[in-house]
C-alpha cells in the first residue's frame, strides 16, 4: 500500500503544489487547510509523514508535535514543518519537529526533504545524498 502524507497547509496554492508532487510519485496524500486537531488526524488516518506549515499560524502549529505525540496511534510519526526563517526553524525543532524545511523552495529541495520519511528512490528530481536541501534534520 502506498504511504499516506498529511499535509497540513493553509494556502490553497501550496496545498495543491504538494499534493500533485507526492501524488506524482504514488503517494497517498490527505490535505487539512489550516492547522486541525490531532484528534481528527488520529481518528481518520495513519500517515507516514505530517507536513505543516508554519509560515501562517506559528503558535498553532508549534503546539502540534505535542499535542500529536499524546496520540497512542500517532506516536512516533514524523512531522516535517515548512517555515519561513532559520529562528522559525530553530523554534520548531525545538518543540518537536523531525525536520523543517525552509520555504520558499524547488521541487529538488522539497524531494531531498521528503526523501528520508518516504523512502529513497521515489522522488524524481532529489539531490543526490539527501542532504542538500535547505533544512534540518533532527537525529532519532
Amino acid at each position: 500500500m502506498a504511504k499516506l502524507v498529511t499535509l497540513i497547509i493553509s494556502s490553497e496554492s501550496e496545498t495543491k503544489y504538494f499534493k500533485d508532487i507526492l501524488e506524482m510519485h504514488g503517494f497517498r496524500v490527505s490535505a487539512h487547510s489550516g492547522i486541525i486537531s490531532q484528534s481528527k488526524i488520529s481518528s481518520d488516518e495513519h500517515p507516514d509523514l505530517i507536513v505543516v506549515d508554519l509560515q501562517r499560524d506559528l503558535e498553532a502549529g508549534l503546539q502540534l508535535p505535542a499535542a500529536i505525540a499524546g496520540q497512542p496511534g500517532l506516536k512516533g510519526v514524523p512531522m516535517l514543518g515548512l517555515v519561513p526563517s532559520r529562528e522559525v526553524l530553530r523554534q520548531a525543532v525545538a518543540n518537536g519537529y523531525t525536520s523543517c524545511l525552509l520555504m520558499p523552495t524547488g521541487i529538488p529541495d522539497l524531494c531531498a526533504a521528503f526523501q528520508p520519511f518516504i523512502g529513497k528512490g521515489k522522488l524524481v528530481g532529489a539531490k543526490a545524498g539527501g542532504s542538500s536541501y535547505q533544512g534540518i534534520s533532527v537525529p532519532s
